[in-house]
Formats: C-alpha cells, structure tokens, sequence
C-alpha cells in the first residue's frame, strides 16, 4: 500500500480481483466432483458445449418447427456455470455457494426433453424465445426446489429455505427493470413462495405484484392457479393448463398497442363515466362532491386580480412557496365518515392563533383570498409565523383547528405572504372514538378479508401490508386522468347504498386517491388502528422557481395512529401504463426540490412485522435473481472460459504467495524479541497484500505475543519484589507504564526494568549458589533451637473441667457420660533469643575474589537467619559494611526478605537486598576502630532491649587496622562494660586466606575467635561452628 511520494494506489477493480482470490479458488474445488465447472466472470451465466450461435439456431428451430426437439435436446445442458465475482462481495461466498449449489441442481434436474417440446409447442404463437426460455426456466427451477425440499432432512430444508428467502429477497429490487415476462414469472414465483411456503411476506408479494402493469395481471391472475398446482403438488394437469395459458395469453404481452388506446377494462370503464363527466368538478373545486357544506373552506377557487379576465384565472396558481417544497400539504384531517353520503367530514373546532417562531429553513406561503373561511394547508409537523404575515387589503384572520390544521379568514379580497417552517414541538392531537369507528357492515371480498386475517405486526407494519394490497388489486383510472378519477368517485358513491359502498370500492379495479384511501381507513379500523382520511394537496410541480397548489394538485391520503403520532400512507394505486395516453405530451420533469419531512411512511418500514419465514427478507437483496440475470446476459463464450481458468490460475498464484508471506510472518511475530520489532511488524503486515482475515489473525497474534512479552515483565516484578528488590510503590509504576506505553515505548521501559533486575540476576545467582549450604544449616539449627513446652487453652471454652472439645462432642460415647471436655494440651514453642551483629570489610585490600566470596557470605548469613527468623521467630541481626567509614546496610529492625524501601543514614531509599548488593565495593582504607565502635553501640542497645537474647559479633575482613587502632580495637574488645566497652557479647572474626593472614586478625581478636580458610565452603562452615558454639554456650549459661 503505497503511503509516501506519488505512488498510485491500486484501482478498486484490481484490489478487489485480488481480494476474491480464495472465495474462487474455494468455489472451484466445491465443484471440482460435479460434472460442471464453476467460474467467475462478470455476470451469471450458463456455458454450453456448442456456441451461442449454434444453440440458438437450434432453439429458434424447434420453434419454428425446423428441428426434431428429442434430437436437440441432449445438447441444451450447459457444461459450466460463471457467476458474477462482484457479488461476492454483497453476498459473501457462503451466499454465492447457495446460488451455485442451487442453479447446479437445476442443471442436473432440468428435464431437456420437456423443455424442447415446450418450445416446440408454441410454434405459431408470436412469443420471443426468450421470454419462453424464461418461463420455462422460472417454471422448472421452483419445481425442482420444491422437489429438494420434500427429500431433504432437516437441515437441508433449512438451507433451501434460506436460499428461498435470499431469492424473495431479491424479487424486490429493480422490479421497474425486468421485462414483462420476467415481472410476471417474479410475481407467480413470489406468490408460491408467499402462499405455499411462508418464505416471504403478504406485504412483499404484494409489492411485486403492484409492480405488474394491467396486462401483466392479467396474466398473472390467469396463471397463479396452474403455476402453483404445478409447483407445489407435482401435478400435471397443473402443467398442462399453465402451458395453455402461455399460449393464448402470453402473445398479449407482446402485442403492440393500439395508438392512443386505453386498456380494454378502461375503456369500458370509459363508456360507463361518460353521463358523469359533465356534473362532476375537479377536485378541491366547489362542484366536488367529496366536500360536504360543512367543510367548504376546502375549495379551491380563484381570486381574479384587478382588469384580470375570467379566461386569464386559470393560468395562475391558488397558492405558491418560495423556496419550493414539496410534499403533502393537509387541508383537513377527516376522522368523521357519513354513512348515507358516503363522505368525510373533520367537524372543526376553530380556535385563533398567533404565535411567532423563530428558526431557519423557513419557506413562504402566498396567494390570494376571498371573503369568509379558508384552509391553509401546509406540511404535517410545520407551523405558521403569524409574525411574518403581511397583506394587502383585508387583514386576515389565523386560526387552527383541533387536528392542527390552519385556516385563515377575511371580510373580503386579501393577498399575503406568511412563512412557515418545522414546529419545535410537533403538534399533536390524541385519537378520538370516532377514528376507529367502522366504515361498513358485513364483509368485503374474500381476497381482502383472507388479506386482513394475516395482517401482523404493529400498526405501522399492519398500514404498510394493507396498501400494498391495495395498489396490488387496483388501478388508478384513466392513466391519471383527474377528470376521470372525479367521475369514478362519483360514479362509485352515487351507484352505491350506505350498505354496499365499501364492498363496491373493494371489487372495482379502478380507484382513485379519495376512494382507495377510504378502503385503506376501512381496513385499518377492523384491524383495531386508528385512522382517518385527509384531505389537501400533493405538491410537486415548480413553476418559476416556486411550488404550486393549483387545478391540478388536490389530493387524498391517510393517517394511521402508531401509538405516539399521526403517521401519513397514501394507498393511491399507481395508473395502467397502457391506459395513458401516447398523443399526450410528456410533462418536462421538475428540478428536484426539498421534501417537506413530515412523518410519512413512503414505503414499508425498516422492520418488516411480517417476517419472511423464521429468517426475514433482509439476505441476498440487492442483486437480480442468477437465472434473470442468465437470460439478460446471454450465454458465456470459449472466451469467457479461457479467461475465467486463467483467472482462476492466477487467483491460486496470488493464494499461494500470500499464504506464504503469512507463513513468514507468523515466524517473525514469534521470534519477536523486543516491543520495537512489533512495531515495525505491524506497520509492515498493515502495508502488504495480506487477505484481511491475515491480517486480522496476525494483529490477534502480535497482540498475544506483545502481552507475553508484557508477562514476562511483570513476572520478574513480581519476583523483584517478593525477594525484596522492589518495593510495591516502584512496581506500581513501572506496571502502569507497562500498560498505557506504546509499543515504541516499551523497550524503553523493559530496558529500565532489565537494569534493576541486574541486580536481582546476580543476586540470584549467588543465592542459587549458597542455597543447598541455607538447607543443610537450617535443618541443623532447627534441631539446635532452645524449645520450653507452654500450656495452651481454648480460651472461649475454658471450664474448671478442663477446655471444651468439639470434635468430642461428635462421638456418641463421650456424649452418653457427659465426657466431652477437653484435657489441657501441652505444646513445644520457640521465643526469639538470639541476635547477631555481622560487620564486614571493603577496603581496598578485598577488591576481586575476597570481595566476592564475602558478599556470598553475607547472602549466606542473611538468607540462613531470614529464614530461622521466619520459620521461628529466633535470630535477629544486623550488617554494617566500612572502609575509611562505617555504611549500615541492615539494622535490627529491618526485615531481610521485605519489598519496602527503607531509609538509611545516608538519605538513600532502597530495600536490605538492594543496598546490599549495590554498596559492597571495594576501595579506601581499613579504619576498624570506628566500625567495631558503631556495631558494638547497636549491639548493645539492641542487648538492652532484650536482655534475655543471646548476642554475638561476627567479623569478616583480611588483616588489621590500617589507621594505626590495632591496639585500641583490642583493647576495646576486651572491656565487658556495655557502656564503656565492647560488652559481654560473643564474638568471631573469620576470613579467607592464609597464616600469616590469620595472624594479623589474632592480634586484635584473639587467637582462640579468629579462623581464617582457604575455601568459602569451608569458610562458611567454621563460621557456622562457630554460631553453633555460641548458640551451645548460650544454652549452658540459661540452664546454670
């Protein structure tokens, strides 16, 4: 991936050929057992052993009656299937394995012979081959599914019945597309699948079915029995009759249309409108019969300008907005339906209004008014600013009504301006009784009535199923001619009884907005929704740059209660393609403009209440079904699988090179040494053509290995600071360094943490060197140790009988004679009695080998009485170290094995394990005197805090005093005082050397506490006698 300079990225077409590289390879080998190949290609497509060409002529010729079909037939199975590569990534490969799967079981399932004679037997009847090779294809396919389901176990059902909720799916998108076979087979297979198998919804046949144009549902309507017959039980009567009907209705399809002809159903239609049309209006005018007195304030008429002549009114519009908006505009929402006129009424309580809002997004509503009442219809959830109103002429009047509809009043001829914009808080009006009050007694046609039975779901998702129905069984007269429309409304209304006016809207083919939308209020109020119809203005068209209400635009829809608010559905059913008009001229198309947001459903809602099966709709949607897309595209070519096996090659390349820089990879990830090599690893696995779901595996692998890395810190912290060479407060951060740092930052800290642990790692070293000596000792002391037996009582049980014992208690004896009190028990014990004080040497004189041996003593001493201290509660001790000076690297008070940093003379902070092995070095000179004279003090105040505590000296260094104190260290020693002198303690002195070594530290010790070897082994075991002696006498002075 290219990231610096100019370097071109690859196109999205190459990134994505190199992305599909194992979904093809993976699609190959599924098919590599079958008879037919697998490849990609840029469609869906079937490959045939002989040419387009040649297959063709062979078709056409069995249609023609040119070739014997048997003969044929053996030569129509395709020997290799292409599916679109782009699809898999909509569809995923698991996607596009259930459509090969599918189409592969057709091929093997197609009856060829059958299909030949199908063709041979429209010979004559003016149908292009495509569109029977779709049908019989459509025809055969949903055989051969219903055949799979009916073998299959359970869980082959399950995965046909997903494929078939995918293929639904699909059905629904770009319907307006597909040619008129195509929408009808679409419609006949949805159906099937609706009705039979319960894979899609009521809502989404429907909405294929809306799509049909008249002569589509025709033939639809005329082959939905045969089809299904066929389809779902196999029966041949079923195919006979569905081929039949191919025959005598299929060529209508085709048949070019009348010139300026409508429909035959329209024109029928026509003859019965003609004694209407002269008494009817437009709608919204005054002769619109849809408008009762009451609500006059409805009609539309126009105002004439001054010298403006009667023939010039109708060339302007009643109102405009400026900036345009489209949308619905209400005029008024009708809850109130009269059963003898068969018309709505709103019964408006008006009251004044006169609020001003402020806010952008403001459009202005002007025109001119008449004397008296007049609706002014604007956008659902949009208000009025009475303080932008200005006028000429008389002053109008605002009020609103209870629904939230505006209205505007005068005392004669007014033009104005007003702006409205959306409403901070919507306004509101709960349901009333009336808006779930039924519209007709008895029942509507069985279709609707079956329809209304499965309506589910909430009341938006029950609004949505029941206009889909409706602009599946209806029509819009005329092509959309209002006239028409008006004189069908009044021919439905004056035609029919209060009883039977519903019924008659139900069975009429036709219906126009008014009539379809009380149908739809009809059906929403049996099923338990509020609902009511409204009446206004759709707004659409822009003249001059401004959107007009005129002759033209008046309108009906309803609203639907979801619970909350009032929510608009217009169920107006769309007009017959054939029945406009082709002398009329098409209108020029407006500029596209704002739409007014005011709430409304305009299609289904984002969760469809009516699932499709157990599974939804939701799969597979966005792509043609493969077998439409098949015979839109033609037949793939020797070409086309020259290609595809070269693409297919290379896509095994491209695996095979990146599988092998994963390989790679993976090997550095796990040899990993430092945070910095995870870094530059990331960067470079983030850059290369690794498939995502490698890279994803290498980032989980990276992050394992970076927190194994972060482990293994914090192991070492953790064993720092259990052996005291870390206190809590220091872990604590370097572990809060460890999780916030970046990985470029950690080495930095794990380079810190390696520096601290030096010493801990030649601690270590040592200690693992001296242990075997600590066990062999401590064994020995702890047989050595002074023990005295104390009396131990449960204190909470205490009686003069004795202490009381539970588990006594349990044992049906001791309960029978009362026995259940429990002896004194006497147990050994061991106090702390013994303490010692070590001091050690590091002038110059002990740099190298002593040094080191010496610190391996100290470790030894200090490791040994660690644990006799821990175990017992025994010894206590001290170490200070000196050279030109005396430096204290442990007091009595210390704990050895402590992770706390203890504050010394010298200002320094450091744990007892720390300091002991950073200040032993070597150097300066053997100032002996103020040392001995520092550990005595110590000792002997630590002999006055504990005056039964057995108390010893111990000294280790190689020869004598070099500040000329010799003398005075002798003499000191000698003096019992515990004030003026050395004390009444035991002493030792021990080095590694020779003699003549030995001898320097006699004269100032005494020859009988000096010793001195050659070996530290054996340096630490006459030292240890020497403790052991101490510890004997010791014993023999209390037992005196």
């Amino acid at each position: 991936m290219a990231q610096f300079g100019e370097a071109i990225e690859p196109t999205f077409e190459a990134k994505q050929r190199e992305s599909h590289s194992r979904e093809i390879l993976f699609l190959a080998e599924q098919a590599a057992g079958g008879r037919m190949k697998v490849l990609p290609g840029e469609t869906w497509a079937f490959h045939y052993p002989e040419s387009p060409e040649v297959r063709n002529k062979k078709l056409q010729g069995i249609l023609d009656g040119d070739f014997d079909p048997e003969e044929v037939a053996q030569s129509l199975k395709p020997d290799a299937l292409f599916y679109n590569e782009a699809d898999i990534e909509s569809e995923g490969v698991e996607g596009i394995t259930s459509r090969v799967r599918d189409l592969s079981t057709l091929v093997e399932h197609y009856d060829y012979e059958r299909f030949a004679k199908f063709l041979h037997d429209m010979k004559g009847r003016d149908i292009p081959l495509e569109a029977l090779e779709a049908t019989y294809d459509n025809l055969a396919h949903a055989r051969i599914q219903k055949q799979l389901m009916d073998a299959y176990g359970s869980t082959g059902r399950e995965q046909l019945a997903t494929a078939l909720r995918a293929e639904a799916g699909r059905m629904q998108e770009g319907l307006s597309d597909l040619s008129p076979t195509n929408k009808v087979l679409n419609a006949l297979k949805m159906n099937w699948i609706y009705e039979e198998l319960g894979y899609a919804g009521m809502e989404e046949r429907d909405r294929v079915i809306a799509e049909l144009s008249g002569r589509e549902r025709e033939l639809f309507e005329s082959l939905e029995s045969s089809y299904r017959e066929y389809v779902h039980r196999g029966m041949d009567s079923g195919y006979q009759d569905f081929e039949e009907t191919i025959m005598e209705g299929m060529p209508e399809l085709y048949a070019p249309e009348g010139r300026g002809e409508a429909s035959r159903s329209m024109q029928e239609l026509e003859e019965k409108l003609e004694p209407y049309m002269e008494e009817i209006g437009l709608p919204g005018s005054p002769e619109d019969s849809a408008i009762p007195p009451d609500d006059k304030d409805e009609y539309h008429t126009h105002v004439p300008f001054e010298g403006e002549r009667p023939e010039q009114l109708k060339q302007h519009p009643y109102f405009e907005i400026d900036p345009p908006l489209s949308g619905y505009y209400a005029g008024g929402r009708k809850s109130y339906y009269d059963v003898e006129t068969k018309t709505w009424s709103k019964k408006k309580e008006l009251s004044s209004y006169d609020t001003s809002i402020e806010g952008e997004g403001r459009h202005t509503f002007s025109g001119r008014l008449d004397r008296g009442l007049k609706a002014i219809g604007i956008p659902n959830n949009y208000t009025l600013d009475t303080s932008s109103l200005q006028y000429s002429g008389e002053k109008p009047e605002i009020f609103r009504d209870q629904n939230g509809c505006f209205y505007m009043k005068t005392g004669g001829p007014s033009s104005f301006p007003i702006d409205f914009l959306e409403e901070p808080e919507p306004f509101i009006a709960q349901p009333i009784k009336e808006d779930t009050a039924p519209l007709y007694k008895g029942a509507l046609s069985g279709k609707t009535e079956k329809m209304m039975s499965r309506l589910v779901g909430d009341p938006l998702q029950k609004a949505e199923q029941a206009r889909q129905h409706i602009l599946a069984n209806h029509f819009y007269p005329g092509g959309g001619d209002l006239q028409k429309a008006q004189a069908l409304q009044y021919k439905l209304r004056h035609e029919s009884t209060p009883d039977n006016y519903l019924q008659n809207l139900d069975t009429s083919e036709y219906l126009e907005c008014y009539s379809a939308n009380t149908k739809f209020v009809a059906i929403m109020r049996q099923a338990g929704v509020s609902a009511r119809l409204v009446l206004g203005d759709k707004v659409e068209s822009v003249r001059e740059g401004k959107s007009v209400i005129d002759q033209n635009t008046g309108h009906a829809w309803s609203e639907i209660w979801d619970g909350e608010a009032w929510r608009r559905f217009d169920a107006t059913p769309p007009a017959k393609p054939e029945d406009k008009k082709e002398s009329e001229e098409p209108e020029e198309p407006s500029p596209e403009t704002e739409n007014a947001d005011d709430g409304g459903v305009e299609g289904a809602p984002e969760e469809s209440g009516e699932q499709s099966g157990d599974g939804g709709q939701g799969e597979g949607k966005g792509t043609a079904d493969p077998l439409e897309q098949m015979q839109n595209s033609g037949e793939a070519t020797d070409s086309d699988i020259d290609e595809a096996v070269s693409r297919t090659e290379e896509a095994k390349e491209q695996v095979d090179t990146v599988s092998q820089k994963k390989r790679d990879f993976d090997k550095k990830v796990e040899e990993a040494e430092k945070f910095q090599d995870l870094a530059n690893l990331q960067k470079e696995i983030k850059d290369s053509e690794l498939f995502d779901d490698m890279k994803q595996e290498l980032e989980q692998k990276m992050e394992a290995k970076e927190g194994e890395m972060r482990d293994e810190i914090k192991e070492v912290l953790d064993d720092m600071e259990e052996d005291g060479f870390m206190d809590a407060e220091k872990k604590e951060e370097l572990e809060k360094q460890l999780e916030e740092g970046l990985l470029e930052e950690l080495d930095r800290i794990k380079q810190q943490i390696e520096q601290e642990n030096e010493l801990y790692n030649n601690y270590e070293k040592i200690r693992e060197d001296v242990m075997p000596l600590v066990e062999e000792w401590f064994k020995y002391f702890a047989e050595q140790l002074p023990k005295k037996e104390e009396i131990e009582f449960d204190e909470d049980s205490l009686t003069r009988q004795g202490a009381f014992n539970r588990r006594a208690v349990m044992k049906p004896r001791n309960l029978l004679f009362g026995t259940v009190k429990n002896p004194r028990k006497f147990l050994p014990s061991v106090e702390p009695r013994f303490m010692a004080s070590i001091l050690l040497d590091v002038s110059g004189s002990m740099q190298g080998e002593k040094l080191h041996d010496s610190r391996k003593l100290l470790i030894f001493y200090s490791e040994l009485f660690s644990r006799i201290s821990t175990e017992f509660g025994y010894i206590r001790f001290s170490i200070n170290i000196f050279s030109d000076s005396v430096k204290e690297i442990k007091n009595f008070d210390q704990d050895y094995d402590s992770s706390e940093r203890y504050e010394f003379q010298d200002g320094t902070h450091s744990t007892v394990k720390v300091r002991l092995m950073k200040e032993l070095n070597a150097g300066g000179g053997t100032n002996m005197l103020d040392a001995v004279l520092e550990s005595a003090k110590n000792l002997n105040e630590e002999s006055a805090k504990y005056p039964d505590y057995a108390s010893a000296f111990y000294f280790v260094g190689d020869g004598e005093d070099t500040c000329g104190n010799s003398e005075n260290v002798r003499e000191f020693l000698k003096t019992n005082d515990e004030e003026q002198g050395f004390g009444k303690h035991m002493q030792s002195a021990i080095l590694l050397g020779s003699e003549a070594e030995r001898q320097k530290l006699a004269d100032i010790f005494g020859d009988e506490h000096t010793n001195v070897v050659p070996e530290l082994d054996q340096l630490i075991e006459r030292s240890m006698e020497k403790v052991s002696e101490d510890i004997e006498e010791y014993l023999k002075s209390i037992t005196r």
